[in-house]
């Protein structure tokens, strides 16, 4: 009669799996205090305090000094999303606009001031830049200045009637420019839904924010206090919520990807978080060689989240690492079964 038995086997699986890692990009060592990336993460620009603009458009397999850009205390920086456009403030300077990818500077007719903060439409025609004070030797707190013409011309907005006068320290804008958001040192959290002109403050708590990222549409915001904890809005700053496993810690700043469920943030020397769930989740994703807690790192991402950029200061200088998918790395499994066999 037919005959059966059961014959153990194994199967051989190989899949591909994309790791990720931190790579030592080969920008020098310098005073790094802001960087910025296009959206697809190809072109990145940072900026060295007491030093120079440095551009790469490989993702960071090589920088080029800008040529004809002062030597300054550069402060911070914002790209367009093809990473054609970019403007630059020093910190007790102008502001410096690019239009070719960062190959050429002009200074702007922007004040001389002590500029915190910078950001800029997708097409790079709408900038927002914050300052921490009412111009030179001024102990009055900044203001928010606008332009809607590339930095050819700015104003300031007033508020109630009044100019809009805080301690501005951080400053994003949607991808069309309509929606900002920003953050001063007197721990509150302001937005704007018609480009700047209106001004309104948010019921977020009081801390010592620090720094403020927000999604293509204005509608998903992060910000992170310097001491303090990361706050997360997804209705336009209306209200908002706390990471809860998100480290109360000394935040330096934040960026977000276009949708807003991926986010990066970086404390004071240089150890970075991420978030792959619009901030509810948050890892640490430790960066080789950080420097003592004082050092202040600047931090972007590209749209998709895949590719973060990092760079910060420390007691000799700090360097820039960038963060992607490395490639598909074939991984071997096996599976363990019994086959049933007719030995009839």
């Amino acid at each position: 009669p037919p005959r059966s038995t059961l014959f153990p086997y194994t199967t051989l699986f190989r899949s591909l799996v994309a790791d990720e890692m931190w790579t030592l990009t080969t920008a020098p060592y310098a005073y790094w205090v802001a960087v910025a990336s296009s959206a697809d993460g190809n072109k990145l620009v940072a900026l060295a305090d007491s030093g120079s603009i440095y551009v790469s458009t490989n993702s960071g397999a090589v920088w080029m000094a800008a040529t004809n850009a002062p030597s300054d205390y550069w402060a911070c920086v914002a790209i367009s999303a093809d990473g054609s456009k970019m403007a630059a403030g020093i910190d007790g300077g102008t502001i410096y606009t690019s239009t070719n990818s960062g190959t050429t500077w002009k200074p702007t007719k922007a004040p001389n001031n002590y500029w915190e903060s910078i950001t800029c439409s997708a097409d790079g025609t709408h900038l927002a830049a914050a300052a921490d004070s009412d111009g030179l030797n001024n102990t009055k707190p900044g203001q928010i200045h606008l332009s809607h013409n590339s930095g050819l011309s700015w104003g300031t907005p007033s508020h109630n009637g009044r100019k809009l006068r805080q301690f501005w320290l951080s400053i994003a804008s949607s991808a069309d420019g309509s929606k900002l958001v920003a953050v001063d040192a007197a721990g509150f959290i302001y937005t704007s839904q018609n480009s700047g002109n209106a001004w309104t403050q948010t019921s977020a708590p009081n801390e010592n924010w620090f720094g403020v990222a927000s999604s293509t549409n204005g509608n998903n915001l992060v910000a992170v206090a310097n001491v303090g904890p990361v706050s997360i809005s997804t209705n336009s700053g209306v209200t908002w919520w706390a990471a809860t496993n998100a480290p109360v810690a000394g935040w330096a700043a934040v960026s977000s990807s276009s949708d807003g469920s991926k986010l990066a943030a970086v404390q004071w020397g240089g150890q970075v978080y991420t978030s792959t769930n619009r901030g509810i989740i948050w890892l640490p994703q430790s960066v080789p060689n950080t420097y003592d807690a004082g050092g202040r790192w600047g931090i972007a991402m590209s749209n998709d989240g895949d590719k973060i950029v990092t760079a910060g200061d420390g007691p000799w200088g700090g360097p820039v690492y960038l963060w992607q998918p490395q490639p598909n790395v074939a991984i071997e499994r096996t599976c363990s079964s019994n086959a049933m066999v007719n030995l009839s």
